[in-house]
Parts: structure tokens; sequence; C-alpha cells
């Protein structure tokens, strides 16, 4: 994990690693975004596979019955099988509406991770406008640093100039000195 010393000695985590931990998030989401997408394939193939088994119990149903209304008399051969085929019916409409509401909960969280996953992408954005703006900044800086550089060098020359015509002239140079006070402000306003 990479930080970054402040002047103070303080740590801080780098706009690099915000941005390491944000696309490792995007990759996640993407990844569980895509297993809920397989998940609702299969449920919808699984939904539209017992539609199909359910129409033809339908209507086999309505056969055996249409055949039941029509004769006299009933085979219990066939009314079991009436029995058998309406509690299939039963048990597949129970089925379908289970994989129905599971379609629909994983739609739900589908939908919910696709709105994460924009909102992640808009945090992303605004940190990186933020790490443009701080590195723009820091250039603009770093210039006016440089550019002082120049200027405090002659400053300082001018200085060392002053202080060794002082000596040899006999003033006294100690920090709290009139003189000195004296020099180091011309020293400073020459080179301003």
């Amino acid at each position: 994990m990479s930080k970054v010393k402040k002047e103070d000695g303080e740590e801080q985590m780098s706009q690099a690693h915000y941005m390491i931990k944000a696309a490792q998030e995007k990759e996640e989401l993407q990844r569980r975004g895509d297993e809920l997408d397989d998940k609702i394939r299969r449920a919808e193939k699984e939904i539209r596979s017992l539609e199909n088994t359910l129409g033809h119990l339908v209507q086999r149903n309505q056969k055996f019955k249409e055949n039941f209304a029509s004769a006299n008399q009933q085979n219990q051969s066939e009314l079991e099988e009436k029995q058998t085929l309406e509690e299939q019916s039963r048990a597949a409409n129970e089925v379908l509406f289970k994989k129905k509401k599971v379609m629909a909960q994983l739609e739900q969280e589908a939908q919910e991770d696709v709105q994460r996953y924009e909102e992640l992408q808009r945090s992303m954005a605004q940190i990186e406008a933020q790490v443009n703006e701080l590195q723009a900044a820091r250039d603009v800086l770093r210039q006016d640093v440089d550019g002082q550089a120049p200027k405090l060098d002659r400053a300082q020359q001018a200085l060392e100039a002053a202080k060794g015509r002082a000596a040899q002239a006999g003033v006294e140079l100690g920090p709290e000195a009139p003189a000195a006070l004296d020099l180091e402000a011309r020293g400073l306003r020459e080179q301003n």
C-alpha cells in the first residue's frame, strides 16, 4: 500500500490507492452482475421449459376431461391418471411460481448492482478530476518555487558580500546588531 509523507510527518493514503480500490470494487460488481445475468438466463430457460411442460399437462388434462365428460363410465385407471396429471399440474404451477419469484429477485439484485456500478463510475470520475486538479496545482507551485530559486541565490550572494564589506569596515555583525539587520534588509531590497 503506497503512502505519501506529508511535511508534518503524518501519512495519508495516496490517490492511486483509492483509484485502485475503486477499480477493484468496479471489477467485483461487474463480475457479480455477470453471474446474476447468467442465473437470470438459466432461470428464464427453466421457466420456459416449465411453461412448456405445464402447457402439455394442461392440454392433456383438458383432453382427459373431455373424454371423461363424453364417456358414460369412467375407467379406474383413467381416473387415477387424471388425478396424477392434476397433481403434476399443481406441482408445476407451484414450481413455476417459485421460479418467477426467484427471477424477479435476481432481476432486482442485478438492477441494484447496476446502480452501484454507475455510482462507483461517478465517484471514480470525481476522484480523477480531483487528482488532475491537484496535479495541476502542484505543477504551478513547483514552477513558482523554481522561479524563486535564482532570486534566493542572488539574495544570499548579496548578503554574504555585504557581510564581508561590514567585517572589513569593523562593524559588529551579531544576529541582533542593528548593522546586521540593516544589511539584511538592504540585501533583500536589492534583490527585489
